[in-house]
């Protein structure tokens, strides 16, 4: 993602994204993946964040869910509502200024810090 590329490579992490497609989320993969974050767009033509939070809920998964999203009026009750449908994960809403068809699915990451 052009606009992040900067932020990532200033972390003091180890970063890998794996993308994958919304119907290929189940269980199995988020198993074996073991992300330690997942980043997806609000909305996107067959799916939104609302969706994917769900699925990863019954995949079992618990930890941090980025959300990326343009400028919105009050972020802070779309993350309210993200994080009241599941138990066990973690939302926060990272505003853009552009977001294009880039963001087409979502993205689970797994990040290590360094030794």
């Amino acid at each position: 993602v052009p606009k992040t590329v900067g932020i990532v490579n200033e972390l003091p992490l180890h970063v890998t994204a794996v993308p994958i497609q919304f119907a290929a989320l189940e269980q199995k993969l988020v198993s074996s993946v073991a992300p330690s974050k997942v980043v997806v767009p609000l909305l996107t033509r067959g799916f939104d964040a609302a969706d994917v939070v769900e699925q990863l809920g019954v995949c079992g998964y618990k930890g941090a869910v980025w959300v990326l999203a343009p400028k919105l009026p009050n972020r802070r009750v779309v993350e309210r509502e993200l994080r009241s449908m599941v138990t066990g994960i973690t939302v926060e809403i990272i505003e853009l200024d552009e977001i294009g068809p880039v963001f087409a699915q979502p993205s689970v990451h797994h990040m290590i810090r360094p030794h």
